[in-house]
């Protein structure tokens, strides 16, 4: 291989911790499986990194990627005019991307906290506390943001640790039962120890939720710990496959947003705020086995109480009778199956207790007006789609067939759209501000 034919990337990522350390997985990952020798990687790595001169970027690199977390360093690397991809914890960037070359991948972590809220008050909670980073960093602070913001909508008010006084006495002065947010699972450990250092019990009184599904520090937990996945590996991928395209000619560059899974259940939030045991024990005994047959005799059985009893107490707790319950926990469990899985529409229905496929349809015409098909489409953490507008793009109908698993469909659409990759991870959704209406295409 001639030495023109190899490009020089410069990567600068710090690796201070997990997350940052898999997005740096992510991009060796790609340039193993898809480049191989024809990228020489200078890896800028550490605590801190500081930058090259913008004369050296130029003169020595062809491409960069690099993890920004601050609007001068944003800037910095846009001087060197090399193609560029940035990963950026910034929402909101103060300008738009408009210049050739360049592509900004933003992690949405607002949506991360809206996803928590939602999360928990699906479960009934009304007291709510947020757990961030000790120097607030800004993702932790739009963690934070998102999670509030969207208690506000719904009248309730969140309490956040100021990290000045000690953790586990305000954690035993909060009311309960309460509904705990850690910014990510390192810090929803420190959270737990500190309950359990003070008496306060999890879940019962205080349900624990963390972000980025380590699965070390979420199973090696005791009660094993809740969590948001965060797809930082695929982010890396995404990057590298990105800065590729750009450097090919295949993409002139744009803005890339990525989506994020629902909540991987485990025990620290395996609870519902209600006061009621047997309602409580019901909705957990329902959620367990949606796959079987449900109704009040078979609830009331398997909880050891009258099933008469249990139906007057559904009413007076939840305003909701028991089948009402168990239809609303099917399609609950349907819709998350369907943005966050692979799995196909018989088996999805037939794992969330409807008798056939069909009834799943009729089920999902009536709440959300669409079939599990197109409601998958739109709003699936698997399908590519138009970030702003919400639905399938054009070209992902005609290389997806109906109930199609993710490696053959999904990984052969991914390779003709900048930013998207073949990984049951994940995907990043791609829109663009440049010269093309819905995602740059790099065949």
């Amino acid at each position: 291989m001639s030495r023109k034919s190899i490009k020089n990337i410069m990567v600068v990522i710090p690796t201070g911790d997990y997350a940052e350390r898999l997005k740096l997985n992510g991009i060796l990952e790609y340039a193993r499986d898809k480049v191989g020798s024809r990228w020489n990687l200078k890896l800028c790595v550490g605590g801190h990194v500081r930058l090259p001169s913008p004369e050296t970027c130029r003169t020595r690199y062809d491409g960069i990627i690099a993890y920004v977390q601050s609007e001068s360093e944003r800037r910095e690397l846009l001087r060197i005019s090399r193609p560029t991809v940035l990963i950026e914890d910034i929402s909101a960037p103060t300008r738009p991307l408009r210049r050739n070359g360049v592509a900004s991948i933003i992690c949405d972590h607002v949506a991360e906290g809206q996803t928590a809220a939602k999360y928990f008050m699906s479960r009934n909670f009304r007291n709510f506390a947020f757990v961030g980073t000790v120097d607030k960093t800004p993702w932790s602070e739009m963690r934070l943001y998102g999670f509030s913001s969207a208690l506000r909508k719904e009248g309730y008010q969140c309490a956040a640790f100021n990290g000045k006084s000690d953790l586990g006495t305000w954690l035993k002065s909060l009311p309960k039962p309460c509904a705990l947010f850690a910014v990510r699972d390192m810090r929803a450990r420190e959270v737990l120890d500190a309950a359990d250092e003070h008496d306060v019990s999890v879940p019962d009184e205080m349900a624990i939720l963390g972000v980025d599904n380590d699965e070390i520090l979420c199973t090696t937990a005791r009660p094993h710990l809740s969590s948001i996945p965060s797809f930082d590996r695929s982010l890396g991928y995404a990057a590298g496959r990105t800065l590729n395209a750009l450097m090919a000619g295949r993409s002139k560059g744009g803005l890339i947003r990525t989506r994020h899974a629902s909540v991987v259940t485990r025990q620290s939030t395996e609870t519902d705020a209600i006061d009621d045991p047997f309602v409580r024990n019901a909705l957990k005994w329902i959620r367990a086995n949606l796959s079987s047959p449900l109704n009040a005799e078979s609830i009331s059985r398997a909880i050891g109480y009258s099933s008469i009893a249990l139906q007057r107490r559904f009413a007076q707790t939840l305003g909701a009778t028991i089948s009402e319950t168990v239809r609303h926990a099917r399609l609950t469990a349907a819709r998350e199956m369907l943005k966050g899985s692979s799995a196909s529409i018989d088996e999805i229905a037939f794992r969330c207790g409807y008798s056939c496929t069909s009834h799943l349809c009729v089920r999902m015409r009536e709440a959300e007006g669409v079939t599990p098909l197109v409601y998958r489409r739109a709003h699936s953490y698997l399908w590519p789609m138009d970030y702003n507008q919400g639905h399938q793009s054009p070209t992902a109908s005609s290389s997806a067939p109906e109930n199609s698993t993710l490696p053959v469909a999904f990984a052969r659409y991914s390779e003709s759209v900048c930013g998207c990759l073949p990984t049951s991870a994940g995907v990043v959704n791609v829109t663009t501000w440049l010269n093309h209406p819905v995602v740059p295409v790099i065949r």
